[in-house]
């Protein structure tokens, strides 16, 4: 994991009835025919997410430049017209390989929690507190065969935590959470059973899928599949029992460049959330100099991700429109969503409020502490639902 790299993997389904399918193609094309002249491509150059510098981005709608502005513009009125179903995912690729590294960990018969709840903690903790060093160790192979060497060093790093946020009182939850987290971890060991090599998998964006298509009473074997060439997730999609899986390339395929569209803004936007600077705390290079590190100070997303002029503003409604309103989302795969809530809280937070209500709260500058309780309650009620209405404990 790369400092301009996404903690977490984007997946996103974009479906239409088949008979369908050749109109919105031709439409996808003579809306890409046009939005192309906006960027000096020919016809025959691909336009991609990639081709938006990440700057465009750094505060959403507000920053993009015009081009990518018109472009996300047209792009949302081109779905809400033709009205596909739209499903998409962010799974944590740390919760991903914690869960593998630690699937054989015994825990002690006076720890009774949910598992959820465990490796929601030990996720969030890695995220925001993990060394050049911690890291490092989670991805190596020779760890995930003797996970012994991760959970002390783990164990090493949350003490030197705990001891740091203690008085801290922005921190008393967090404090809480991972003093128990420390209690399980001291006292959890492990079975013998070990794999040698602990490989990234895309089946749970099949699992995920399958959920999603029973929710909105879609069977399984009259879909067809057709993803971007991807050998892992093309076996991962053979495992649905679908009506078909194909491989195609999206410089001949109009409708996979529009889904790789939708992946690319809620990438991009997540990201955007999670390195604004006004909210990022600083990173632990190593863990020995955390005390020059600002934990008391309360952080807030920057107030320029809400100083939309009455032209953008609307986007933020469409968009709300399209992916997240007229769409039936399923529960997050990974215990650890922030990053899914967070975007989604972002749109909703924006596209439920009309211009004159929103311009209100703009005059205020208060918008950032506003979006911060609206998210923290959305978490809350998420986190209450996963993991204390399961009978998912030990």
């Amino acid at each position: 994991m790369t400092p301009d790299s996404l903690e977490s993997y984007i997946g996103v389904f974009c479906g239409f009835p088949t008979k369908d399918t050749e109109k919105i193609t031709l439409k996808y094309l003579a809306f890409e025919s046009k939005i192309k002249k906006l960027f000096n491509l020919s016809d025959i150059q691909e336009l991609k997410t990639e081709n938006f510098h990440r700057k465009n981005f750094r505060f959403g709608i507000q920053s993009m430049g015009k081009p990518v502005f018109q472009f996300y513009k047209e792009f949302f009125t081109l779905l809400n017209e033709v009205k596909p179903i739209i499903y998409f995912d962010c799974i944590s690729k740390i919760e991903f390989l914690l869960r593998k590294v630690f699937r054989n960990l015994k825990f002690s018969n006076d720890c009774i929690f949910s598992k959820d709840a465990f490796f929601y903690s030990l996720t969030k903790f890695l995220i925001n507190y993990h060394t050049d060093k911690l890291l490092a160790l989670l991805f190596q192979p020779t760890t995930q065969s003797n996970p012994g060497v991760l959970q002390k060093e783990i164990n090493i790093t949350l003490e030197t935590i705990l001891n740091y946020i203690e008085n801290i009182k922005r921190k008393e939850k967090e404090y809480r959470s991972f003093v128990e987290l420390q209690h399980i971890l001291v006292t959890a060991t492990f079975d013998l059973d070990i794999e040698e090599k602990v490989n990234f998998s895309y089946s749970p964006n099949c699992e995920q899928f399958l959920k999603f298509l029973r929710v909105q009473n879609i069977s399984n074997k009259s879909i067809s599949i057709v993803i971007d060439n991807e050998e892992n997730t093309f076996n991962a999609m053979q495992q649905g029992n679908f009506l078909s899986v194909r491989q195609d390339d999206s410089k001949q395929c109009a409708l996979l460049r529009g889904t790789d569209f939708i992946s690319g803004f809620v990438g991009r936007i997540i990201f955007a959330l999670y390195n604004d600077e006004a909210f990022k705390e600083n990173p632990i290079s190593d863990i020995n100099d955390i005390s020059f590190n600002d934990l008391e100070t309360k952080r807030l997303r920057s107030k320029n991700w809400f100083k939309l002029t009455k032209e953008r503003f609307p986007l933020y409604n469409l968009i709300y429109e399209v992916l997240l309103k007229n769409q039936k989302q399923i529960s997050p795969y990974s215990s650890y969503a922030d990053q899914e809530i967070s975007f989604q809280s972002l749109i909703e937070y924006i596209g439920i409020q009309d211009w004159n209500e929103f311009s209100n709260y703009n005059t205020t500058s208060m918008n950032p502490e506003y979006f911060n309780t609206f998210l923290c309650e959305k978490i809350q009620e998420y986190y209450n639902y996963r993991f204390y209405s399961s009978q998912n404990y030990c």
